[in-house]
């Protein structure tokens, strides 16, 4: 789970930070076609992976680790009993230190908190499950309108599947990985792309107006 979160959290970075440096109208030409294309590969890629972190087909594989599987598996009771014995005495170790983070017990209560409203949305979810199946690698019809995914709906739905995975990683792993805070350190990279690649139409911008006198793009 902890890689998926990372991937979903990088691909939600950067395209972001593309988005949001493009909006500037810096480029055109076959600079935007390319970056275009870039998007869209990357808007399928984050459906996807949306998708495979929070739900499990249960027909397909028994190894598969989920946010549905890990909440599952919290209602063993013996398993709570276990990973929060285990923290108590990763606390006793570790001394004051440990304060920190949030223990084991409180990690499970928001661990499923974060997970209900991902949880409770299944008109959301079968529209993001229609637009991942439209997007595996064939060629279909458009959508119906009633069918098709909104985009603001997978911002907000990949960003609460984010918090879900950090408490997720805090119960198991007693880690705080801080997915959120990575996908905004990716946008820096999604800037920077367009940033190495705006001088560059630039420049050529200029060449075609010398060239051409007044021609644009």
């Amino acid at each position: 789970m902890h890689v998926a979160a990372l991937n979903l959290g990088n691909t939600l970075g950067v395209f972001h930070g593309i988005n949001n440096a493009i909006e500037r109208g810096a480029l055109a030409g076959s600079e935007i076609r390319a970056i275009n294309i870039i998007q869209s590969d990357l808007l399928h890629l984050l459906v996807i992976r949306v998708c495979a972190l929070c739900f499990t087909n249960q027909k397909e594989r028994d190894d598969d680790a989920s946010i549905d599987r890990l909440i599952d598996a919290l209602r063993d009771k013996e398993l709570c009993r276990e990973l929060i014995a285990a923290d108590v005495q990763w606390r006793a170790a570790v001394g004051p230190r440990a304060s920190r983070c949030a223990t084991v017990q409180q990690s499970i209560g928001t661990f499923r908190r974060r997970w209900s409203p991902l949880n409770s949305q299944p008109d959301v979810w079968k529209r993001l499950y229609h637009f991942r199946s439209k997007r595996l690698g064939h060629v279909t019809v458009a959508p119906k309108p009633a069918q098709e995914a909104r985009l603001n709906e997978l911002w907000s739905t990949a960003r609460m599947a984010l918090s879900a995975a950090r408490q997720a990683r805090l119960v198991f792993c007693r880690e705080d990985c801080d997915y959120l805070r990575m996908s905004a350190q990716a946008e820096t990279v999604g800037r920077s792309l367009i940033v190495a690649i705006e001088p560059r139409a630039f420049e050529k911008y200029k060449s075609m107006t010398i060239a051409g006198g007044s021609r644009k793009w």
